[in-house]
């Protein structure tokens, strides 16, 4: 469930010269001065800094060329000594600066309204965009991010053959959640610092799908929603609202009794009132509606929770 890291790692000239001689030539950028400042070689992005390397990889996209399947924790040790010799560097003592842990999730439902069901979370931003909703906290050190991910392929035309190689994904609606920790990962881990070994350390790896699972679940979530009701006309959407707003006022017992109250308080102007506020609670409540727990949040739950489970180390 590892998927991008960043690694900062002090190197010499040598070492870069024969980076830049394996990168792709149309993907070597110089600064004004001529500087060699990032290459690009197979899916590793490489900038450089002074004297220190810095690299971005997706993990599984290295491995499997897509990251449509999660990256096993028995695959962590290969993929990174195999990205070592494509790159002719020891990356083990390297720092990591960025962990991305994410999963995708075939579900029954267009996406959207699995997004519309996340509704925030405590002291982080929401953002919502067209085939997405994030969480970002104030620090930018951390987000939840869910998006459509066939409609991220879609926006790059070569991708999108990928998905069509993969049997089980294709003409499905497809929900990643990845939960992105940029900044200050010592801190969150309860390390001095992180290396890119760390990742073999199984107590560390499941910390991560711990923290994964634990920061989707501490999302407020949207807990009802209403069975086989379609809004035909205004009146049917305006009596829905004021039974979903009776409800959280304690229900028709609840609201009657204080409606008697206020008529024993000689709260009306006359006798009417009271009764006809009486009546319309009653017909209200003779409604029928039936709610249930909302069942895209349902499914999400089931899905996110069985996925941590699956990938402990």
């Amino acid at each position: 469930m590892i998927d991008n890291i960043k690694v900062r790692k002090r190197i010499n000239e040598s070492e870069k010269l024969a980076i830049l001689n394996m990168a792709d030539p149309g993907k070597i950028n110089l600064s004004g001065d001529g500087v060699h400042k990032s290459a690009m070689i197979k899916n590793i992005s490489i900038n450089w800094r002074q004297d220190y390397m810095h690299l971005a990889v997706s993990l599984p996209t290295f491995k499997y060329g897509h990251n449509l399947y999660p990256l096993k924790y028995a695959s962590i040790n290969d993929v990174i000594s195999e990205i070592e010799s494509t790159l002719g560097l020891h990356l083990k003592d390297a720092h990591l600066g960025r962990i991305d842990v994410s999963q995708n999730f075939i579900v029954k439902d267009p996406c959207a309204f699995y997004f519309d069901s996340l509704l925030y979370k405590d002291k982080f931003y929401t953002h919502e965009y067209k085939h997405g909703k994030s969480f970002l906290n104030s620090e930018n050190s951390a987000t939840l991010a869910f998006y459509d991910k066939i409609e991220q392929f879609k926006k790059d035309r070569t991708k999108l053959n990928d998905i069509k190689l993969i049997p089980e994904f294709e003409n499905k609606n497809i929900l990643r959640y990845e939960y992105r920790m940029t900044q200050r990962l010592g801190r969150v881990l309860g390390r001095n610092e992180v290396l890119v070994k760390d990742l073999y350390d199984k107590n560390l790896y499941n910390s991560l799908i711990g923290i994964w699972l634990s920061q989707y679940l501490s999302i407020i979530k949207r807990k009802e929603e209403i069975v086989n009701r379609g809004f035909k006309l205004p009146s049917e959407l305006k009596d829905y609202l004021a039974f979903t707003g009776a409800t959280k006022l304690g229900g028709e017992s609840t609201i009657k009794k204080k409606i008697i109250l206020l008529r024993k308080q000689k709260k009306f102007r006359n006798e009417a009132q009271p009764n006809r506020m009486i009546k319309m609670v009653g017909d209200l409540f003779k409604t029928g509606y039936l709610c249930r727990e909302n069942e895209h949040v349902k499914e999400l739950n089931s899905k996110v929770t069985g996925a941590a489970l699956m990938n402990y180390a």
